[in-house]
């Protein structure tokens, strides 16, 4: 397997990670904190 090849599935898996992280951070924060979107950095 290339470098490029690892490189580029690495970079999807670690988008990939972190949107579905802050998904459901976000609805955490909203749902049972009652964040504001400045709360919560939007």
């Amino acid at each position: 397997m290339s470098i490029k090849l690892r490189l580029t599935f690495l970079s999807f898996f670690q988008f990939f990670v972190w949107g579905a992280w802050l998904t459901t951070l976000g609805s955490y924060g909203f749902g049972f904190k009652n964040w504001t979107g400045a709360q919560f950095g939007a």
